[in-house]
C-alpha cells in the first residue's frame, strides 16, 4: 500500500488514477509508471487532496471534483511532455508504416518513398515542422561534422524516419525513445529499412536517469554525432534536476551533440528570447566549440566536445 503524505493510499484507487488519465487516446501510449510517477507528485504537494481521495469510497470517487481536477493537471503536464507532439492516431501511424513495407517490397528503391517517409513524419508535431527543411538541416550539420558513420538519437521522436533526407548511405543509428510503444514502432521501420543501409536499432530509456545512473548510455558505441531535438524542454516538464541537461551532453558517447531547441511556445507565438544561454555558457565552460543556426520555428547548436573551432 503506497504511503503519501504520511497517509495510507490504496493500490486500488492508484490504479484506477492512473487508468482515468491514459483512457484519452492521446495519452494511451505513455508508460503507466511515468503516469504513477507523476500522480505521486502532484498528491505530494497537495496533503488535503490526499486525506480527501484516501477516505473517498473508491466506486464513486470519480465523481468528485476534486478528483477530476487531479485528472485535468497531470494530463496537462503529460501532453506537454509527450502528447502535444502527436498529429494522428497510433493506428494512422501503423497504417503508413504497411504502406511504406508495401512501397518498398515493390520497388525496392528508398527514392521512390520519400512521400511516403512524408506521410509519416507528419505524425510527430516537430519532426512535421521540420519537413520542408530536413535536407538543410542535415546538410548544414555535416558541413560541421562531416558524414557520420554511427548516429545516436535520444528523446527520437520520429526523427530516424527522416533517414532518406540524410543522404547517407551507410549508418548504424542508434535511438532512444520513453515510451515503449514508440520503440516498438521505431524498430519495426529500422528491419524494414536495412537493405537501404540503415542499420538501427531502438531502446526504452528515461533519461532523467542520468542523474543516479552515470552509466545509463554504455548501451550506445562511440558515436560521430548524437542528435538531442527539442530534448530538454520536454524532460522539464516531466520534472528534472538543473543538471540533467549538462549531464546528458556530457555523457553521451558521441564527439559532436546537435542540440535543437523550439522559437516557439505551445500555443505558436513567437518566444522573445530564442538564443539558450545555457547551451552556450556549458561551451565555454568546458571548451567546447559550437555552431548555431536556425530554421523557420527551431534553432539548433552544433557542438563540438574536441573543441575544434568551428
Amino acid at each position: 500500500m503506497p504511503i503519501i503524505q504520511g497517509i495510507a493510499f490504496t493500490e486500488e484507487l492508484l490504479i484506477k488514477l492512473i487508468d482515468d488519465v491514459r483512457e484519452k487516446k492521446e495519452l494511451g501510449p505513455v508508460e503507466r509508471n511515468i503516469v504513477r510517477e507523476l500522480l505521486v507528485k502532484e498528491l505530494q504537494s497537495n496533503k488535503k487532496l490526499v486525506i480527501f481521495l484516501a477516505e473517498h469510497e473508491l466506486r464513486t470517487v470519480d465523481r468528485a471534483s476534486k478528483y477530476k481536477e487531479l485528472l485535468k493537471n497531470v494530463r496537462a503536464k503529460l501532453r506537454k511532455a509527450y502528447g502535444m507532439f502527436q498529429i494522428e492516431g497510433e493506428r494512422d501511424k501503423w497504417e503508413a508504416l504497411e504502406d511504406l513495407k508495401k512501397a518498398i517490397a515493390k520497388k525496392h528503391n528508398v527514392e521512390v518513398t520519400e512521400g511516403l517517409h512524408r506521410e509519416l513524419l507528419k505524425t510527430h508535431l516537430s519532426s512535421k515542422e521540420r519537413l520542408g527543411y530536413y535536407d538543410d538541416i542535415y546538410k548544414q550539420i555535416w558541413q560541421v561534422t562531416g558524414k557520420p558513420r554511427i548516429v545516436i538519437d535520444v528523446g527520437c521522436g520520429l526523427n530516424p524516419i527522416s533517414f532518406p533526407f540524410m543522404r547517407l548511405n551507410k549508418v548504424d543509428y542508434y535511438a532512444s525513445e520513453l515510451n515503449t510503444q514508440d520503440v516498438n514502432f521505431l524498430n519495426t521501420y529500422f528491419n524494414i529499412m536495412e537493405e537501404f543501409g540503415l542499420y538501427g536499432k531502438a531502446v526504452q530509456q528515461d533519461l532523467r536517469d542520468i542523474i543516479t545512473n552515470p552509466y545509463l548510455f554504455t548501451v550506445f558505441p562511440r558515436a560521430d554525432v548524437c542528435f538531442m531535438f527539442k530534448l530538454f524542454d520536454s524532460v522539464k516538464v516531466l520534472g528534472k534536476p538543473k543538471t540533467i541537461d549538462e549531464k546528458l551532453i556530457e555523457k553521451v558517447p558521441a564527439k559532436y551533440v546537435v542540440c535543437s531547441f523550439s522559437t516557439q511556445t505551445i500555443g505558436a507565438r513567437s518566444m522573445r528570447v530564442v538564443k539558450r544561454d545555457w547551451v552556450e555558457k556549458l561551451c565555454m565552460r568546458h571548451g567546447w566549440a559550437f555552431k548555431k543556426f536556425e530554421i523557420e520555428n527551431e534553432v539548433f547548436y552544433v557542438i563540438d566536445k574536441h573543441g575544434v573551432v568551428i
